[in-house]
């Protein structure tokens, strides 16, 4: 069977693993290159356009950016990812890493994982639907189903957080344009 052995391995064994190792960038990257990264931009009317990513989006919007919360290094940062560059932007002092594990500590402890948090555009969704806020949580989940998997594929440990993140995602980007709509952990795995 070959790769649908392998695939069919990887989805038997994928679980919620709530126990993280420091992420290292090259891991990270890969986890980010396999499911968020733009392949083709295709010009529309539309403010953004219909784009393609690994992972499925309604009407190919993908309004949907991650923050990446790095918390464990020397260095804590946060940083927006940027998909059709495939590069972490700087966003904020390193003071919020603080009130930010405080925050999602209260729902999961993050230990010396990575934070991804999702920020919805709701600008672009509005350019494209009429009260689409569903919309946003459908690729909400996607992506969280996509990261889960890609992450057990390449044996990290990988857990949902429940909760919205907006307030966080609100200060984080200063500006109420986007809309908190979850996030996960994400490290490597600890025996």
């Amino acid at each position: 069977m070959g790769r649908l052995d392998s695939l069919d391995r990887i989805l038997t064994n994928r679980r919620s693993r709530r126990v993280f190792g420091t992420l290292d960038i090259q891991s990270l990257s890969q986890l980010l290159w396999l499911t968020i990264k733009t392949c083709r931009i295709t010009p529309t009317a539309s403010i953004s356009g219909v784009e393609f990513r690994p992972l499925p989006s309604a009407g190919a919007c993908h309004v949907i950016s991650t923050i990446v919360i790095q918390t464990a290094d020397a260095e804590p940062s946060t940083s927006l990812y940027e998909n059709k560059s495939h590069s972490l932007l700087s966003l904020s002092p390193v003071e919020d890493v603080v009130s930010i594990r405080t925050a999602v500590g209260s729902v999961l402890a993050p230990g010396r994982g990575t934070i991804l948090l999702f920020a919805a555009d709701t600008f672009k969704l509005a350019d494209k639907y009429r009260d689409g806020e569903s919309l946003a949580w459908r690729d909400a989940g996607v992506l969280i189903g996509g990261l889960s998997i890609a992450a057990e594929a390449l044996k990290l440990s990988f857990c949902p957080l429940g909760f919205s993140g907006h307030e966080l995602v609100q200060s984080l980007l200063q500006s109420e344009r986007f809309m908190g709509v979850g996030g996960c952990i994400v490290g490597a795995r600890v025996n």
